[in-house]
């Protein structure tokens, strides 16, 4: 019996991996709506091409269905995380902000001076990449700040955005999913995130000013949205 384990063993852990790159069909098969047989028949090409021997549909459909449920599982387990990370979560609308990205060896030479815009500002947020500097701040601070900014400091200025504040409780941290999430319902709207930040519990979307008001008004919907789930989930009865 130990071979055959093994053998079983070894076509879940292909099967697996196949899926593994096909995200689509993974979140697809997660929710249910996959045709097991159809989707056998799909991957067994790949699976026996990675084995090096042939592989049987019912074997294949099989580690499928084994996959289907242990990612259902999880699934809800995530979900229902995510649901109440997000319920307990308030938003923010910060409105008139800019977004200056320097070139960093430049914006190393006028540190100082930035963060002494900093300690005045009324929105701040500074991000470091692979040689540029990202300031997302007022439009007032930048206004002062331009003045000490050599324009060969300057990659690029984006003006007239807002910056929706999404402040959520300590779990966020360990909760997978949460900024895909969101991203992906602004995306739905038709939103586009010119910047996204992560600081510990705020995740900090910055907009087109004249965005802002549908996408603070997706993701406040969807809190309430969240909270009246929680809500049914405690008490069992549907609040009025």
């Amino acid at each position: 019996m130990k071979p055959t384990v093994a053998r079983e063993d070894s076509v879940s852990r292909v099967v697996r991996e196949s899926l593994g790159i096909r995200p689509c069909i993974l979140e697809a098969l997660r929710m249910g709506v996959v045709n097991y047989s159809a989707l056998a028949r799909m991957l067994q090409s790949d699976v026996e091409r990675r084995l090096g021997r042939k592989v049987t549909l019912s074997a294949i459909k099989m580690a499928v269905t084994r996959l289907a449920k242990e990612e259902e599982g999880r699934k809800a387990i995530i979900e229902r995380r995510l649901v109440s990370v997000i319920s307990k979560s308030s938003l923010t609308l910060v409105d008139d902000i800019a977004v200056v990205t320097l070139w960093e060896k430049e914006a190393l030479k006028i540190m100082p001076k930035i963060f002494r815009a900093a300690e005045k500002a009324r929105f701040f947020q500074m991000t470091q990449g692979v040689g540029h500097v990202t300031l997302i701040l007022d439009t007032v601070t930048f206004q002062a700040l331009a003045r000490d900014i050599p324009k060969e400091a300057i990659e690029t200025i984006i003006e007239n955005q807002s910056a929706v504040v999404l402040t959520s409780p300590r779990e966020i941290i360990e909760t997978p999913g949460v900024l895909s999430y969101l991203t992906t319902l602004l995306a739905s709207e038709g939103i586009n995130i010119t910047q996204v930040i992560s600081c510990h519990t705020d995740s900090i979307f910055v907009v087109d000013k004249s965005d802002s008001l549908k996408a603070y008004t997706a993701l406040i919907e969807l809190i309430e949205r969240f909270r009246h789930a929680c809500l049914e989930r405690a008490c069992g009865t549907r609040p009025k």
